[in-house]
């Protein structure tokens, strides 16, 4: 229910009106059979009693399940989407008008909410079955012979009314503690051509981004983000139909600045350009000679009339005018005029077509463009789609938003990932998952048109099978971001980007490098360990010309630091370790290291694991067999987050650097 669907004055309004029904129908639709663009042939409530469906009312967009009643008025644009196997409803015409002795505030309150035309619907959760019996005795009163049939069903009407308020009624209080989708909706439609990212708009109706991302997609189906395109979409359609705007006015109005981008979107969901929108949907929207679109269910022959100016008859294929000559007369006067009228206006029309024309003409150029760029991994080859605009990212997240790639689904690796912010930020849908977990269902929903995963000791064949099923699917090395990166650049026709964030990130690690040496000198030593409950890991540098330098390499070999001579003897005794190796809690006493970082848990931990592997970090401290390390002993260790620790990528790899300069500096 809209928050401008004032109660007590819309009772009022019903109360002083007079009414009268003017069809009752019961309607089946199956799955694949939609309702499409159906303009309603007079004010009317859509009562769902069984199925679920995705239903809007002059695009007003919501979801129904079982018992659900929805309200527009005449002229408005119905369109249900079965989600089910099967959806019925049934349909109540009517026509209601306000006496002409009604008072001044009735007459000011009928302007004001227009109650007969006003879109909105309820949910009903209590009291169903008290509706089907009213309803279909409605339908049955109706489709039957009685002479007093009308008098019943207005009868019925009237108390189909009463129950509607009083369940609105009853809603009323649960309603004072809004729904979140409800009012990210409302904010959406009031705002949509402003600048909207999930952040915001879960900052503008106070409630958390994750949850109002998983509460809305559990709503309506789709994201917050989509749902805006799509409000923006059918926005900017109006707008061409109804207007002679020109397409990038449109864009701006509708919150695109670029009206390439906007038409490339518009095509994308439309599946038409706006310039052939324009053309075929005003071809299609004259409705001077009085046709409503009929549904797109099975017909039935009409049993009443509908009033207005002038008694069309009602079916469900739609009126037929009983003044259509007089029409037509009039419909040729205005052709005529208009055909002199374009001789003298087709200047004005010829620039509105050719700037449509340009737009169609650099989209065609584009799709023309048929080179293919193939990625080479493990599990084959992959063709990348040209100018993918729905990226799925599953563990690579830090480099896809380094090149701030189109990104629509990405995974947050464990609670309070530190990319969590900048996803939301953009508007990203994410789900939290574990190491080499996978969503399939959410990666399906997102509708990507490429798929990028990182190449992990998890991720098997299997995995990226079920991938290639919903998009092309490429693989990359998470560890070896700055090769890598390079790579996905070249891929995305991005790599002067990819290239420059590589130089940045080298020229970032040089001027580190000589502000720790400074103040630690030259040959300060240093070790990194992972501690548990009873063993501590103890992390290996990779090889000088390596590239791949893991999750924690560059602490050894890029700021200014030489790793302790203890992990060099391991190293040889350990050959066939690559990252590192485990040692007894009684070994750390030989790690002479000047400098010691350490963390605890893993970086797809929960809050619960971190709090606990602090917990045993605590615990550990107390021992003898550490306090008697030289670097505990100097005030030289440090605690760092496993987060972005046991993480690589350009933002993880800037946030190791800046908690070493903060470790050694003080700062």
């Amino acid at each position: 229910m809209q928050e401008e669907f004032n109660l007590e004055e819309q009772m009022l309004l019903w109360y002083e009106a007079n009414m009268n029904v003017l069809d009752v129908r019961r309607e089946t639709i199956r799955r694949g059979d939609a309702l499409c663009e159906y303009r309603l042939p007079a004010s009317a409530f859509i009562y769902f009693f069984r199925g679920k469906t995705n239903v809007s009312i002059n695009e007003r967009a919501s979801s129904t399940r079982g018992t659900h009643i929805l309200h527009g008025g005449k002229g408005a644009l119905l369109n249900i989407v079965p989600q089910s196997n099967v959806v019925e409803l049934y349909l109540i015409f009517y026509k209601g008008i306000m006496p002409a002795t009604s008072s001044l505030r009735i007459k000011t309150l009928f302007k004001k909410h227009k109650p007969f035309d006003s879109p909105y619907n309820v949910a009903i959760d209590e009291g169903a079955l008290s509706f089907f019996d009213i309803v279909k005795e409605m339908d049955h009163v109706w489709q039957s012979e009685d002479s007093i049939k009308k008098f019943h069903v207005k009868t019925l009407f009237l108390q189909f009314i009463s129950c509607f308020f009083k369940v609105v009624q009853d809603q009323k209080q649960i309603q004072k503690n809004k729904d979140p989708v409800t009012k990210a909706i409302r904010y959406i439609h009031d705002n949509y051509a402003e600048v909207i990212s999930l952040e915001s708009l879960a900052k503008s109706i106070n409630y958390s981004p994750s949850h109002l991302s998983l509460l809305f997609k559990d709503q309506t189906g789709s994201s917050p983000i989509d749902y805006l395109i799509r409000e923006r979409l059918n926005k900017a359609a109006n707008f061409l139909v109804e207007t002679d705007a020109k397409v990038h006015e449109i864009a701006v109005k509708v919150g695109y600045k670029d009206a390439h981008y906007f038409s490339r979107l518009f095509k994308k969901n439309k599946g038409v350009t706006p310039a052939q929108y324009r053309k075929e949907n005003r071809r299609q929207s004259d409705d001077s000679l009085g046709y409503v679109r009929g549904l797109s269910i099975d017909p039935r022959e009409a049993k009443s009339y509908i009033d207005n100016d002038y008694h069309y008859q009602y079916n469900f294929w739609g009126t037929v005018d009983m003044n259509t000559y007089s029409n037509l007369i009039r419909f040729n006067f205005i052709l005529c005029m208009a055909l002199f009228i374009s001789g003298c206006s087709g200047g004005a029309n010829n620039m509105q077509e050719n700037e449509d024309a340009s737009i169609d003409v650099a989209e065609n150029a584009a799709s023309e463009d048929t080179s293919e760029k193939v990625a080479e991994h493990r599990f084959g080859e992959t063709v990348i789609p040209k100018d993918p605009e729905r990226i799925v990212s599953l563990g690579l997240e830090d480099m896809t938003l380094a090149l701030d790639v189109p990104l629509v689904y990405a995974t947050l690796h464990g609670e309070n990932h530190y990319l969590e912010a900048k996803l939301h930020e953009k508007g990203v849908e994410t789900d939290v998952v574990g190491g080499g977990q996978v969503n399939n269902e959410a990666v399906l929903a997102a509708d990507p048109d490429l798929i990028i995963i990182s190449d992990g000791p998890s991720t098997d064949e299997s995995v990226y099978e079920e991938l290639t099923k919903i998009a092309p699917t490429i693989l990359l090395n998470r560890e070896n971001w700055r090769e890598e990166i390079v790579r996905l650049g070249e891929l995305l026709n991005m790599e002067d980007l990819a290239e420059a964030k590589v130089e940045s990130f080298h020229e970032q690690l040089d001027k580190a490098e000589t502000t720790i040496t400074d103040v630690v000198g030259e040959n300060a030593t240093v070790a990194f360990i992972r501690l548990s409950e009873n063993m501590a890991y103890l992390w290996f540098p990779f090889p000088e010309d390596s590239y791949d330098k893991g999750y924690v390499g560059l602490i050894y070999d890029s700021l200014g630091f030489k790793p302790d001579p203890f992990i060099l003897e391991m190293m040889e005794e350990n050959p066939d370790e690559h990252w590192g190796v485990q040692l007894s809690l009684e070994m750390l006493p030989e790690i002479k290291a000047d400098y010691i970082f350490v963390t605890a848990g893993a970086s797809g931990g929960t809050a619960e694991d971190y709090e606990e592997s602090w917990g045993q970090l605590a615990e550990i401290e107390e021992l003898q067999v550490w306090q008697s390390i030289p670097a505990v002993q100097e005030g030289n260790v440090y605690q760092v987050s496993a987060k972005n620790w046991m993480l690589a990528g350009p933002y993880a790899d800037e946030s190791k650097i800046n908690d070493v300069i903060q470790a050694v500096t003080n700062e």
